[in-house]
């Protein structure tokens, strides 16, 4: 049986993907959300829901074999779609 490791560089690329998105995010809706909704957060905390949610989900699946996940591909197209 092959020993399953954890692939470091890949957490760290999308860490670092990520809160560059959510900069990206503030960056261009900072004003508007203030203008709109009265808080300059009301995008990025709604994007880092997503991002948590998105976390979970990866964590989730990685404890799955790709045998089953191979056997779900055109449900996991569709449900992404």
């Amino acid at each position: 049986m092959q020993e399953k490791r954890f692939d470091f560089k890949l957490l760290a690329v999308i860490v670092v993907l990520v809160f560059v998105g959510l900069l990206f995010v503030y960056s261009a809706s900072c004003y508007t959300a203030q203008k709109h909704n009265g808080n300059k957060y009301h995008f990025v905390s709604k994007q880092m829901i997503g991002a948590c949610v998105g976390a979970i989900a990866m964590v989730a699946l990685m404890f799955v074999n790709v045998g089953i996940l191979k056997k779900f591909w055109l449900v996991g197209i569709a449900v992404s779609i």
